[in-house]
């Protein structure tokens, strides 16, 4: 019995129980991830995870339970348990399961599948991890090894049919490689990130992915402290992307109706600069996240979120969208087989503007080029939306990148961040940090910069 075949069966004894509606879910998942650490492995596992969850709606209430059993007598005892209660759940009226789309049938090819991620022998996905830092070294003597060295891939599959006429498979890989390399002399050491991902296993550029995590680590040595000033920032893809990421927080209907987005009750306003304008593509073409339903078997779609700077909508899988009087964006995830869908993003991002890179930064006489943040989520008051982050870079002087300086803190409100940006750039880039974030570089007139002390 296939997965399909499974949950059909799921689902009809889900039914024979009385309850109005009835979602299955079958996720099967097979990662591997290799550590290294001094060209030596230090863990390396590989793991396959299969389970199914089972959504019930009745009365207005909705249960969930999830198994890593696939056999009737653990359907049977399942369901059995999840009916009886689930009659104790809060009702809810926005609780809700989706209809079959009549936009399309359920098409399988929008998301990547790439077979060679699960045929690639364990031996050599340990060998591509040594090369990871094996490249980092071998790019410069002043590089001295790295304190994180990663490879590892996902490939997922997940069956999903509901009572309502939804059904379908979706399929996704992902391999992806992470570097911290380590750089100095006698009087400095610095460190330098980089990830690097692709959705096939021979698109994952090993070697690029560790000549710019030496490259960033390089950059950083000799750095000394800044003086305080109010300066120009200029925030390239590796760092915007992580105010990007908390931007999509905020955009999240679910944090909206729970009064934690700062973007509460700021529909049609404009809540930043008319260069910014942020869309959330899951149909786009290549995309990391791209499939063509979410985990609740809606149809995705592109959604425009902010446009010239005016909040334009909020991201919504069925239950926000129901409860908002709206329509769900098809934007369910679903973090595993035992986890209930919630609302996520596919492909995020910033549009690119048409200012090249070195326009951007010709234009500062004297400003900050953030090399780094850290701690920006928890940095970030998420009533106020204050901020102070600490961060390294290095200055800019009369439009050149200079020297290199650490220690530092940016200050200000996330608002007047957003609203200061004078420059974005068309160097669009995807950066994937466990979730996919795509941004140019953009610049942000007037922040304070002092001791992060």
């Amino acid at each position: 019995m296939n997965d399909t075949e499974f949950a059909r069966r799921t689902l009809d004894y889900a039914m024979q129980h009385g309850v109005e509606a009835a979602e299955v879910a079958v996720v099967r998942t097979r990662k591997t991830e290799i550590s290294v650490v001094n060209m030596t492995p230090e863990t390396v596992n590989a793991q396959e995870e299969i389970g199914f969850g089972v959504r019930v709606l009745k009365d207005a209430r909705m249960g969930f339970a999830a198994s890593n059993r696939l056999d009737a007598r653990s359907v049977h005892d399942l369901l059995d348990s999840l009916v009886s209660v689930v009659r104790e759940h809060t009702p809810d009226e926005a609780n809700t399961l989706p209809e079959c789309s009549d936009r399309k049938p359920w098409e399988d090819g929008f998301s990547t599948f790439d077979e060679v991620i699960l045929c690639a022998p364990l031996e050599e996905k340990v060998r591509r991890a040594l090369f990871l830092e094996q490249c980092a070294r071998d790019f410069d003597t002043r590089v001295k090894g790295a304190s994180t060295v990663i490879y590892g891939d996902v490939a997922e599959e997940e069956t999903l049919v509901n009572s309502l006429g939804v059904e379908g498979v979706s399929r996704s890989t992902l391999a992806y490689a992470v570097i911290e390399a380590i750089a100095g002399d006698k009087d400095s050491v610095e460190t330098g990130w980089h990830v690097g991902a692709s959705s096939t296993y021979d698109g994952l550029d090993i070697e690029a992915t560790a000549v710019t995590a030496a490259r960033r680590a390089l950059r950083m040595v000799g750095s000394r402290p800044a003086q305080s000033a109010e300066l120009p920032l200029v925030f390239p893809p590796e760092v915007g992307s992580a105010i990007l990421a908390y931007v999509s927080r905020m955009l999240d209907a679910d944090a909206v109706q729970k009064g934690k987005s700062l973007f509460r009750g700021r529909e049609n306003a404009k809540v930043a600069s008319s260069l910014v304008s942020v869309v959330d593509d899951g149909r786009l073409e290549g995309g990391l996240a791209t499939r063509f339903a979410d985990a609740e078997g809606v149809p995705t779609e592109r959604t425009e979120l902010l446009k010239d700077g005016v909040l334009k909508s909020f991201l919504h899988d069925s239950y926000t969208a129901r409860k908002s009087g709206t329509v769900s964006t098809g934007n369910a995830q679903r973090g595993s087989y035992a986890a209930r869908p919630h609302t996520g993003t596919t492909n995020f991002m910033l549009l690119p503007g048409n200012c090249p890179t070195d326009t951007l930064l010709n234009d500062v006489s004297n400003g900050l080029y953030v090399a780094e943040m850290q701690g920006l989520h928890a940095a970030i008051n998420p009533v106020s939306g204050d901020f102070s982050i600490p961060c390294k870079g290095l200055m800019i002087r009369d439009g050149e990148l200079a020297e290199p300086v650490t220690g530092v803190a940016i200050s200000g409100n996330l608002f007047d961040l957003l609203q200061d940006v004078d420059a974005v750039g068309d160097d669009f880039t995807w950066v994937f940090s466990g979730s996919i974030i795509g941004t140019p570089t953009f610049r942000v007139r007037n922040v304070k910069v002092g001791s992060a002390c």
